[in-house]
């Protein structure tokens, strides 16, 4: 007798709570899960389309990098891991770029086709980034290669505008 009391008991709140939990606009933590992966996966196919297979691939941060990582295993598995950009790039300012790339054992090679995906409001300085990050004061790189701009990308977000990210190729 209890376990069909139970079973109901769990059968009406399944009733009741699941069409609740299908609104993302008013469950905003679900409403995070739900529409980033379904309003990345657009993004992320476009980034598996256009970067090679291995590539070094470096998204701007943290957070764009596992987001995409995490919904495409081809860029996961087939590109260059490395730390994001904005990593490097506060290393150098810091002036233990060098020493923060050895101590992490990460393996850029010169003359690899280097993918950076940033956000579109950064695209004037990247030129100067990669210039400090991987050039003679930086990594010591050959950066004489052109740096590309591929295409413009947009990230829908959630409830929040689109971010404007640009994807650049060194090749």
């Amino acid at each position: 007798a209890a376990g069909i009391v139970a079973a109901g008991a769990m059968t009406l709140y399944g009733w009741h709570e699941i069409p609740r939990m299908m609104d993302t606009e008013r469950v905003t933590s679900w409403a995070e899960v739900s529409n980033t992966q379904g309003h990345t996966r657009p993004l992320v196919r476009r980034l598996e389309t256009v970067v090679p297979p291995d590539a070094t691939f470096m998204p701007w941060d943290y957070n764009l990098s596992h987001r995409i990582r995490s919904l495409s295993s081809r860029l996961r598995v087939q590109t260059r891991k490395t730390r994001p950009l904005e990593s490097l790039v506060r290393e150098y300012d810091h002036g233990r770029l060098r020493t923060y790339a050895s101590e992490r054992r990460l393996d850029y090679q010169d003359g690899r086709a280097v993918y950076l995906l940033v956000p579109a409001r950064m695209s004037p300085q990247i030129p100067m980034i990669f210039e400090n990050v991987f050039g003679e004061r930086g990594l010591g790189f050959d950066i004489s290669r052109p740096i590309d701009l591929m295409e413009t990308l947009y990230w829908q977000r959630t409830m929040r505008a689109p971010l404007v990210l640009d994807l650049f190729a060194v090749r």
